[in-house]
């Protein structure tokens, strides 16, 4: 991650919190980040901040704004294909499936949930594209909108401890709420990749 970033300490007196060994709160911006080279905003608000950073965080929350287009050089869901679309509220996504020995291709709407490590995508909509023959598709389309939600793994792509604890989607851009406490802030921290497991 790249990007300038502006720091703020909160409370009566920096020198007086420094001296007692933690600050009350931190926040830190980045408007103009950039993560692997996507464009992306961030910004970190942070609580029981200690002086001596070998020493654990008690509490963070952050939000990162992301546009459709940095979410697609960042994030792949499985099994789809193309580029994921942003809209009010729903994200969507194209997919393929052999039915009859047939290649079916299909758009999928689907609203996101946090989960902690996850994301929970439930589809909406669907719609076949192309591909389809002859054959009827509305057991197709039936099944890929009544199909439960399922997991796409956000911690492999987060810190390890951090977890996903909102998402706002609107059309072109996506805003997600990550949380994490007691974490020591270090180069193990940061490089660490959580898991789904």
């Amino acid at each position: 991650m790249k990007g300038d970033v502006t720091v703020h300490i909160g409370g009566f007196s920096v020198i007086a919190q420094f001296l007692q060994g933690s600050f009350e709160s931190v926040d830190l911006n980045a408007p103009h980040a950039t993560v692997n080279g996507a464009p992306l905003s961030a910004a970190i608000h942070a609580t029981g901040v200690p002086a001596d950073f070998s020493k654990p965080i008690q509490s963070a929350t952050g939000t990162l704004s992301i546009s459709q287009d940095s979410l697609n050089k960042l994030v792949t869901i499985p099994g789809a294909k193309g580029d994921i679309t942003l809209g009010d509220g729903v994200l969507g996504y194209d997919g393929s499936i052999d039915l009859l020995g047939l290649p079916v291709d299909y758009t999928v709407s689907a609203t996101a949930k946090a989960n902690g490590s996850t994301v929970l995508l439930t589809p909406g909509k669907a719609s076949v594209s192309a591909g389809s023959g002859n054959v009827n598709v509305t057991k197709l389309l039936q099944a890929l909108t009544a199909s439960g939600p399922f997991p796409l793994c956000a911690a492999q792509y987060l810190p390890a401890g951090v977890q996903v604890s909102d998402i706002h989607v609107t059309p072109n851009r996506a805003t997600v709420t990550l949380t994490a406490s007691n974490f020591v802030m270090d180069e193990k921290f940061l490089h660490s990749k959580g898991s789904c497991s």
